[in-house]
């Protein structure tokens, strides 16, 4: 084996589960994070000088986080992480959320159950949504969407990385021949992806629709968990913690500037802190950065080692704006206990309130005795004019969020009357990620999201490199997952590290790696598509005689 020292460059989640797993395998592990903490996107961010009467400060987010049924590398990370009393660590910290609410301006809003119903009341509420809405949804429609189901959920996941993956998601469900609700519903996956569905990969989609939808089928699974506390409170500090007792070295206000390489192998890499460089070396990099700043990293040496790096600079271009902000209220308004989509809003606006989920007293403990509820946003739509007549880019810091606050309240008031009142209002906090646009700059955002959009899985890299000691980990690297969240920054750090674990010939246990579950059902037909797609045949169903349309049949 040759050596055992290894840098890790970045502090973001696929940073952490690096240093976890390598340090629990007996290296010598020094993480490298040019925040003042860690956690990347994940951090909780306190509101300078919001505390008050020995308070702390209030706590804001870059985004709100939550935890689909169908996570599996992040919920094992999350066990072993030590918590109090907890058995299960960090990861009973989670909290079922029970419904889900769909919202639009003038309309009331819909609420469905984001579990297995248990009860003949919540199967009506799931009905209800499905046909007693004011989307006017025809059978054409529900034709057109089982059908793109269909079609992902027959298809060998092979096939749906090499063909699927070229087709955005509108054209796979048949949107632009479908009612304008049903446009509507389809467009709503903009929220969750940071991207439209006119653009949007339909193998990710469709696989990740999937995944819900099992989520949603299986009883005692809850398809959508939130936090007990704020994120960094009841998770990142708690794994920072740990990661220390495990004899992590943390090295933080920590910019990567350059990676130096010669002969196929790194050795070493500029760090500024304190606004000095200094040279860092070791036997083993994982490069756990977003895909915008590794791509600005990638020297002619690196690329003359590993042109595959060459893609990160198109990669780089396949990133969107996804702004978190909240809003801290003097009083709890009554919604949904859970997500809410703010369907027609202008600037694709999703919501959570997130004290309800913490215990009694907790927000008592943070900024003044005026704060009552913390409502979170995500803004998602960054060029579509909205109610003031500009795009989200082109505000200040005010108007931002005074567009924010109007879009919520046409959304979730209207016919349920006045849920959201502007004297609520106590105080707002926007991302420090996000500089607003002013009289003399445009805005700037230093904290994209990477998005799956059609055709990228192809430009997406594997873990190991042509560069022998370095190794990437990041939501853009390939994973069984594909999907740019949480969880495929988890799953791309454990096959980095067994990457390295490979080359390094280390005689210790692998990171345990769980392709997502294929609904059962469709098991057989993935199985006989596969062989149909290695003998470069079509898709099982394109090879029969093509029968009726889903969706002429179901209009019959």
């Amino acid at each position: 084996m040759i050596g055992k020292r290894v840098a890790i460059l970045g502090g973001g989640v696929a940073g952490l589960t690096a240093a976890h797993e390598l340090s629990e395998r007996g290296f010598a592990v020094h993480l490298f994070e040019r925040q003042p903490i860690v956690g990347g996107k994940a951090r909780t961010i306190g509101v300078t000088g919001s505390g008050t009467q020995g308070r702390r400060d209030l706590p804001g987010e870059h985004g709100f986080r939550f935890f689909p049924g169908f996570y599996q590398h992040l919920m094992d990370t999350m066990r072993r992480i030590p918590y109090g009393a907890n058995p299960r660590g960090v990861l009973d910290n989670l909290v079922d959320t029970t419904r889900i609410g769909v919202t639009r301006p003038g309309a009331r809003t819909m609420v469905n159950a984001v579990r297995c119903p248990r009860t003949l009341a919540e199967v009506r509420t799931i009905a209800r949504v499905l046909w007693d809405n004011d989307f006017a949804l025809n059978l054409k429609d529900v034709g057109y969407g089982l059908g793109a189901l269909l079609r992902v959920a027959t298809t060998c996941p092979e096939r749906r990385r090499a063909e699927l993956d070229a087709i955005p998601w509108h054209e796979l469900t048949r949107a632009q021949d479908g009612s304008e609700g049903y446009k509507q519903l389809i467009a709503s996956t903009l929220p969750f992806v940071a991207l439209r569905a006119q653009s949007i990969s339909s193998s990710t989609t469709g696989s990740i629709a999937l995944q819900m939808a099992q989520s949603l089928l299986k009883p005692g699974t809850c398809s959508d968990r939130v936090l007990s506390g704020p994120t960094s409170d009841v998770w990142i500090e708690p794994w920072h913690d740990h990661l220390r007792r495990l004899g992590v070295t943390f090295h933080l206000d920590a910019e990567v500037r350059a990676l130096h390489s010669q002969h196929g192998r790194l050795h070493g890499v500029t760090i500024r802190s304190s606004g000095q460089d200094q040279q860092v070396t070791a036997d083993w990099f994982v490069a756990a950065l977003p895909v915008e700043v590794m791509a600005q990293l990638v020297s002619a040496e690196l690329l003359c080692a590993d042109p595959q790096l060459a893609q990160l600079h198109t990669l780089r271009h396949h990133t969107q704006w996804m702004v978190g902000m909240q809003f801290f209220l003097r009083r709890a308004p009554a919604l949904v206990h859970g997500h809410y989509i703010h369907m027609q809003s202008p600037w694709a606006l999703t919501s959570v309130m997130h004290q309800q989920f913490w215990p009694d007293g907790y927000l008592q403990g943070f900024g003044d005795s005026e704060t009552q509820a913390i409502l979170s946003i995500d803004i998602s739509d960054w060029n579509t004019p909205g109610r003031c007549g500009k795009t989200a880019r082109d505000c200040t810091r005010q108007e931002l969020i005074d567009e924010v606050w109007t879009q919520l309240c046409e959304s979730i008031n209207g016919p349920n009357g006045a849920v959201l009142r502007d004297d609520d209002i106590q105080s707002a906090f926007v991302c420090p990620s996000l500089q607003p646009a002013t009289e003399d700059a445009p805005a700037r955002y230093d904290e994209p999201l990477f998005v799956n959009s059609a055709g990228s899985f192809a430009l997406r890299p594997a873990t190991n490199t042509g560069i022998s000691n370095l190794f990437l980990a990041g939501d853009y690297v390939r994973t069984d997952i594909e999907l740019a969240c949480m969880e495929g920054a988890n799953e791309s750090a454990r096959r980095a590290v067994n990457a390295l674990l490979e080359r390094s010939g280390a005689q210790v246990a692998s990171c345990s790696i769980w392709p997502l579950k294929e609904p059962a059902a469709f098991l057989p037909l993935q199985t006989l598509d596969r062989l149909a797609f290695q003998r470069s045949k079509p898709w099982l169903f394109d090879a029969l005689p093509r029968p009726r349309p889903l969706a002429n049949l179901l209009s019959r």
